[in-house]
């Protein structure tokens, strides 16, 4: 219960752009769905695996609802840092249901405050040359692994502006190298923060 909004509304808005699904929809998903989702932590328990490996079970929720949540040990060692109570992340991961409960699988994780997209402005000629197309698709999809950086185009056309959020088929895995391969073909691109 809060007196005032939500901790999590003032990014919200602005963490749009990567599409993240609203925790009290999750129920409506198919299982194994990949999804991405705005959350606070509002309970973590770590637990150890018959392997002896960690792992962690975890209650999360926006403005929304809340649901539970499950980091396994691939991703726990990666992520435990980030697993902190009432900590803010953005999350990927597949939707689960266990008993019937929706869960969410978390597969990757960041603080809100640190997510980022690639702001790429395109000319016309950029947008409607094959070739420029082509060189722009192979430097986007040449990353391998998880991709996680979105990428916005924003085509300039005289007096018309057009904002294009490219599909994470073409997201970027490392920000700073793609942001260098664009450079190196000419494309203006940079590094924004999502949330000031």
């Amino acid at each position: 219960f809060y007196l005032s909004q939500h901790p999590l509304h003032a990014v919200k808005q602005s963490l749009e752009l990567l599409s993240p699904v609203n925790l009290g929809e999750l129920g409506t998903l198919r299982a194994r769905q990949k999804v991405s989702a705005v959350a606070m932590l509002t309970e973590v328990k770590r637990h150890m695996t018959k392997n002896n490996t960690a792992m962690a079970f975890l209650s999360i929720e926006d403005a929304t609802g809340s649901v539970e949540a499950v980091v396994f040990s691939d991703a726990f060692s990666r992520l435990e840092p980030f697993l902190l109570k009432d900590s803010h992340l953005m999350l990927w991961g597949k939707v689960d249901y266990r008993d019937d409960r929706v869960q969410l699988i978390i597969e990757d994780a960041e603080p809100v405050e640190q997510v980022k997209y690639i702001k790429l402005e395109l000319t016309p000629h950029d947008a409607t040359t094959p070739e420029r197309q082509t060189q722009l698709k192979l430097i986007l999809q040449a990353g391998t692994g998880r991709s996680k950086v979105p990428v916005i185009a924003i085509i300039n056309d005289g007096n018309e502006r057009y904002i294009i959020r490219l599909g994470e088929k073409f997201w970027a895995q490392d920000a700073s190298l793609t942001l260098e391969s664009l450079e190196k073909a000419n494309f203006n691109a940079s590094c924004q923060a999502l949330v000031n």
